[in-house]
């Protein structure tokens, strides 16, 4: 997220097994810049008390990427627990809504920027994956959930990006879930062994989605794999709109995280 007063704030979604390990490097981002905020998009009350901090820190955003995810229970519907498939609902959808109502009143107003939120899709949007219904259902309703709310706001450019096969620990419940994944699973131990994955850093060039014209990108759902990046493209943007304004000062971010999905293996 980029702040007009306190900084880079990456808000940790905790797992079932805690937060994400500490490290130097993590050490030496918040002794420069990074404050952390620890949320759990699987309750209601952490994301709210969250939100709090964040009121309290006093700063304005001007944008914010949001990426939790988990896929399990992965299972035939009948088999699943139901609470456990209640949970990745929320988790993939229904959370990181509450937590965007709770920011909205904090974003920056005061320039020509428009204020630039992406969230990221996932599989089966135009299929029928077998025993990942939850997550396949909250992925497609995260997508017309971005079309309906940058219809709502005027000045607020929401978008969304699917990924692709990236090599995040996400994977590690398909490879737990043992013959319940079913083809997903034999895939994922193909591309495994292969290392046949979309890089980190293509998924990093795609948010070109935060500069671009809410005329453009608002709304919409992009493909990181399927779309033709680097082809020629370029969006050229009108510096007499305020969608099409570029950053000012310092960019920075919130990545919203859980710690079983988003973080390289």
């Amino acid at each position: 997220m980029a702040t007009r007063k306190t900084g880079f704030f990456e808000c940790t979604i905790l797992g079932s097994d805690g937060s994400r390990t500490f490290s130097n490097q993590l050490k030496e981002l918040e002794d420069q810049f990074l404050s952390l905020i620890e949320i759990d998009f699987s309750n209601s009350l952490s994301i709210d008390i969250g939100i709090d901090e964040i009121k309290n820190l006093n700063f304005a955003w001007d944008f914010v990427i949001l990426c939790p995810g988990t896929m399990e229970p992965i299972g035939r519907f009948d088999s699943c627990n139901i609470d456990d498939w209640e949970k990745t609902i929320k988790i993939n959808f229904l959370s990181q809504l509450r937590f965007m109502h709770g920011i909205l009143p904090f974003k920056y107003t005061q320039s020509d920027f428009f204020p630039k939120v992406i969230f990221f899709a996932g599989g089966g949007t135009n299929s029928a994956p077998v025993n990942f219904s939850a997550y396949t259902l909250s992925k497609i309703a995260l997508i017309k959930a971005v079309e309906l709310l940058d219809a709502e706001h005027d000045d607020i450019c929401f978008t969304i990006l699917g990924p692709g096969w990236v090599k995040t620990k996400i994977h590690s419940e398909t490879i737990r879930a043992g013959e319940s994944s079913g083809k997903a699973g034999m895939e994922t131990v193909r591309r495994l062994e292969a290392n046949e994955f979309i890089s980190m850093s293509q998924v990093i060039d795609c948010c070109w989605l935060l500069h671009s014209p809410k005329s453009v990108v608002g709304g919409r759902n992009f493909s990181v794999v399927n779309d033709a990046w680097g082809q020629g493209i370029r969006l050229h943007t009108n510096p007499g709109s305020r969608s099409d304004s570029g950053f000012a000062g310092v960019e920075r971010r919130i990545t919203l995280e859980r710690r079983e999905a988003m973080w390289l293996a």
